[in-house]
């Protein structure tokens, strides 16, 4: 049995209990320290964009469904831009449910924080309040962690500490202490955001600006930028905010009254076409104090961990611009990949305790995530600057622009970025979760799960999964859900997926990261509204779903053939290895391998190899008996797998994922579910 590990999480945030429900699946006793005094009310936090892949993240640990069910939130397919003088810029995708499973969502941070905390409750897992820690130690077996509750200092020696505490970390400053190297220091960007809420019946004319057709509009001008996005179905209430250059001050100096703020946010907008002065006027009567968001940058980080100290989330995001800016839209959708991948890689090392010790294993966490969160960060810091460039610029050229001239200058402000921006989301994925919530491979595909009647890539026609020499039965299985059975007649030709070739390379790019304005500053009094449900109707649940099984019988199946069956909607390979392809898996060097794994550990009995049939890169099907390596082969990319399905050529980040199965002697099948 493997060692239980005891972990402290410092931070209760969304990258917090987010790893404190992932390491819950594993052997381990997890406590979370908070320093704030219990749940944040409905006021706090703010809205944030969660992406496709944040809630990809949510559902392998059940809560997309809790989610929604949630008050607040609505999905944002597209961001429309405008300039000052009323022209249309044009829009940018944001990723669909169609497409990507999930659409882009605004939703209240509280909401989400709600929905995480509820489901530590329900299972019982700790969480301290008041609880500030204020040292960590490490020593030859773990770390001394301290921390404040009220006035008494508590300690306790853990395996691993998590830092899930935020850009102004405390654990970040501690660790770097130990590592005996300066920790980076946040400072002040020179960009602040300001926020609110109305009622947009409140503002004659907003209504034929923002509308259920374009949810969020966003605006650039002179002297700044102004964002608008509804948060209700019904297109009741509007949201706000601004972002611009201003000058540093303390923390004291930032809780300015009122009407000085919204007074310079009417200097800077009062000419502009859009209704944004009568927004900020009658944001300044309804309400009792805008949201002051001053944004801070950290400096790059070098080192995301010690031997017995991990970061995640904004503790580590980092480059010499913004830590996780409000400007990429991926700060919480980055966290939550953080958490469920370092508690992956912490699944694997339990498993096999003696391939690596606890550094390896966040060396490797930090090494596979750091090139994906680095260009996102990128791309977001890009795009804050030139926020400021494009003001400066504008500032020459009077009081407002015209259409002809800011189209011009938006040529390069952001669609500079489009392009890059498109690379940033063909990064490779980092995580998955079963519906368990367990995580079973390192990363998340953001491609959407190929549906039954279709493929992702735009094919038309059914899917070929179960080839037309397959026959099968149905059976009801022990706990009353349908099974199927699968024998083989006769050993098939491996189906031709060509038809399921992308129409060209963008249509498996989603935008999700593109975030053209702060929507981190977004008000967070729009939480005192009342918000109808956000996620469109979904399939089976999840625990309902991974209790459905597929057999297949094992004597169908000739050696050195494979079979394709269908399980809950994907290709499932099957392959009768040789003795010669058994050898040939198991004599290579797999160390060195992209996603290092041995043969050993992907198959129960050395002869049958089952993997689901989706390629690692972007959810293709690859070809069986193909390749240079004479596995499968991905023809949409060009990605090759060996005999053991793991990843050896092309932009494929992983080995060909296992699904849950077992041998059933006695009927002599193969049981997957």
């Amino acid at each position: 049995m493997s060692h239980q590990l005891n972990i402290i999480i410092a931070g209760g945030g969304i990258s917090g209990a987010t790893a404190a429900l992932f390491l819950s699946h594993l052997n381990v006793n997890v406590v979370v320290l908070e320093s704030r005094p219990g749940r944040m009310t409905s006021i706090e936090g703010g809205i944030v964009m969660l992406g496709p892949n944040g809630m990809h993240v949510l559902q392998g640990l059940g809560l997309a469904e809790a989610l929604h069910h949630r008050p607040n939130g609505i999905q944002v397919p597209w961001l429309h831009m405008y300039d000052s003088a009323g022209g249309r810029l044009g829009k940018v995708p944001q990723g669909s449910a169609e497409r990507y499973g999930f659409s882009s969502t605004m939703i209240t941070r509280w909401d989400i924080q709600e929905v995480l905390l509820d489901a530590m409750e329900k299972k019982r897992l700790s969480i301290v309040w008041s609880a500030k820690v204020e040292d960590a130690e490490e020593v030859t077996d773990g770390v001394i962690v301290r921390w404040r509750e009220g006035s008494t200092i508590k300690a306790r020696k853990v395996d691993l500490l998590v830092g899930a505490d935020g850009i102004w970390s405390i654990v970040r400053t501690k660790m770097y202490a130990t590592l005996k190297i300066p920790a980076p220091k946040p400072r002040y960007s020179g960009l602040v955001g300001v926020g609110g809420a109305i009622d947009k019946s409140s503002v004659h004319g907003l209504a034929q600006y923002v509308t259920l057709e374009k949810p969020v509009v966003m605006v650039q001008g002179r002297l700044g930028f102004f964002g608008m996005t509804l948060f209700d179905r019904e297109a009741k209430y509007v949201g706000w905010w601004t972002t611009h250059e201003a000058a540093d001050r303390s923390r004291d100096e930032w809780k300015v009254p009122k009407d000085q703020i919204y007074g310079e946010i009417l200097r800077r907008y009062a000419d502009w076409a859009f209704p944004i002065p009568q927004i900020i006027n009658t944001a300044e009567v309804v309400d009792a104090a805008p949201f002051v968001w001053p944004i801070y940058e950290v400096d790059n980080l070098q080192h995301w961990h010690s031997k017995s100290i991990v970061l995640v989330g904004d503790a580590a995001h980092g480059l010499p611009r913004l830590a996780m800016p409000p400007h990429s839209g991926q700060g919480a959708s980055q966290a939550l990949e953080d958490t469920a991948y370092l508690a992956y890689l912490l699944r694997q090392h339990q498993l096999n305790p003696s391939s690596s010790d606890l550094k390896d294993v966040l060396a490797r966490f930090q090494r596979d995530r750091q090139p994906r969160v680095d260009e996102i960060v990128v791309e977001a810091n890009r795009h804050g600057d030139q926020k400021r460039e494009l003001d400066r610029a504008s500032c020459s050229t009077g009081n407002s622009f015209n259409s002809a001239s800011h189209r011009r200058q938006f040529s390069t402000y952001p669609m500079a970025t489009y392009q890059a921006v498109k690379k940033s989301i063909n990064l490779a994925p980092t995580v998955r979760a079963l519906p368990s919530g367990i995580p079973s491979a390192p990363r998340l595909n953001l491609a959407a799960r190929a549906p039954s009647d279709g493929h992702g890539h735009d094919a038309s026609g059914p899917r070929a999964d179960a080839p037309a020499r397959f026959t099968g039965s149905f059976t009801n299985s022990a706990v009353g859900l349908v099974s199927k059975t699968f024998i083989v007649k006769d050993a098939p030709q491996v189906p031709d997926f060509s038809s399921y070739r992308p129409k060209d390379d963008n249509a498996n790019r989603a935008m999700s990261y593109f975030m053209a304005g702060s929507l981190g500053v977004l008000s967070a009094s729009v939480a005192q509204s009342t918000i109808t449900s956000f996620l469109e109707t979904m399939a089976a649940s999840a625990d309902v779903l991974a209790l459905a099984k597929t057999e297949v019988q094992l004597a169908s199946i000739p050696e050195g053939k494979n079979v394709i069956i269908k399980w809950r909607g994907k290709p499932v390979f099957i392959r009768h290895r040789t003795p010669d392809e058994i050898e040939e898996a198991r004599s290579v060097n797999w160390k060195t391998f992209r996603d290092p794994q041995s043969d050993e550990d992907r198959v129960k009995k050395p002869e049958w190899l089952v993997m689901l049939g989706v390629c690692t890169h972007l959810g293709c099907v690859p070809i069986g008996e193909s390749g240079d390596y004479g596995g499968w082969f991905c023809p949409c990319h060009g990605s090759h797998y060996d005999i053991s399905g793991r990843a050896r050529k092309g932009p494929a980040p992983l080995n060909l994922e296992i699904p849950p199965y077992d041998f059933n002697e006695a009927d002599g099948k193969l049981v997957v579910g």
